[in-house]
């Protein structure tokens, strides 16, 4: 009864709620935030003070605020200081230099700028917080990856994405530090660990760059089928031969089998597949036959 009474009490809101949703989509990211925000503090004092005459909960909502508040300064202050890293590179025209030198660099070769992108992506996240690091990624190699042709979505992506890995990538690894004070393990032994363990992660930038089936652009149903399985065959594949195991321990053929698989299989054209195909089926046949092999002498 009690439920009923504030669903039928709080239906005199649906019509707000309503108003609001629509007003949040056409509006911009940046009100639609604050409005969200307040919203959701005016409904929490709507919903438990005026129906359910309940003030106690206040005092929730001010510690709630409070650490809400606490948790949003460290993002507050990086991103100040990045829009003065970021302000610094506009006015002095830094951010035009340095994309003209990731263009010289990389002799206007896409592969050559993305791994130079990759680098400094990875050296400005290991001292930097990630929202900071894309900032100034997105202003100085950003214009770079575009002018060559990459799309906006792959080429900003791309960015982020290395800047979150350089949390396990040597010699700084702050998230590696973090998780061997927890484990009380050799800091670098984590993070190569670590790097093993996510060596997809380090391929997948370059899969959507080279192909946007993946970023849902430019899609057909039948593309998108066989690109999702062939990404999702050579994430296992390269996974397996980082690892070196698949049904059994793999040993170096194997394993180099695997790595060739998984290389065949990212470049997504279909004799690939098809020379991908052919390894994968000499793995799992030599290790199915080892396996029974290890089956009959365990019987013996």
């Amino acid at each position: 009864p009690s439920l009923k009474k504030t669903l039928k009490e709080g239906s005199r809101f649906l019509l707000p709620l309503v108003v609001l949703v629509v007003c949040i989509f056409i509006t911009t990211p940046q009100r639609a935030a604050f409005w969200g925000f307040a919203s959701l503090v005016i409904l929490f004092l709507a919903i438990d003070v005026c129906i359910k005459r309940d003030i106690s909960k206040c005092k929730a909502l001010l510690t709630i605020v409070i650490n809400g508040c606490q948790q949003a300064l460290p993002v507050i202050v990086a991103c100040a200081i990045a829009g003065i890293v970021v302000g610094v590179i506009s006015l002095t025209g830094l951010g035009f230099m340095l994309t003209g030198i990731l263009l010289t660099l990389g002799g206007k070769s896409l592969l050559a700028v993305l791994v130079i992108s990759m680098i400094t992506s990875l050296v400005l996240g290991m001292g930097l917080p990630i929202t900071a690091c894309y900032v100034i990624l997105a202003v100085v190699a950003g214009p770079a990856l575009e002018q060559l042709g990459l799309n906006p979505i792959a080429a900003h992506l791309f960015l982020i994405y290395f800047g979150v890995l350089s949390g396990i990538t040597p010699p700084v690894a702050l998230a590696a530090y973090v998780a061997a004070g927890i484990a009380k393990e050799n800091p670098m032994r984590v993070a190569i660990e670590a790097c093993k363990l996510g060596v997809v992660a380090f391929l997948l930038p370059y899969m959507f760059v080279y192909n946007p089936l993946l970023l849902l652009q430019q899609v057909t149903v039948t593309k998108l089928i066989f690109t999702l399985i062939g990404a999702a065959v050579g994430c296992i594949s390269i996974a397996a031969a980082a690892q070196g195991f698949i049904l059994l321990k793999a040993n170096w053929i194997q394993r180099l089998l695997l790595l060739l698989a998984s290389l065949m299989l990212f470049s997504f054209d279909t004799i690939f597949y098809t020379l991908a195909s052919v390894c994968l089926a000499v793995v799992l046949i030599w290790q199915c036959i080892e396996k029974r092999k290890c089956a009959s002498k365990a019987c013996q």
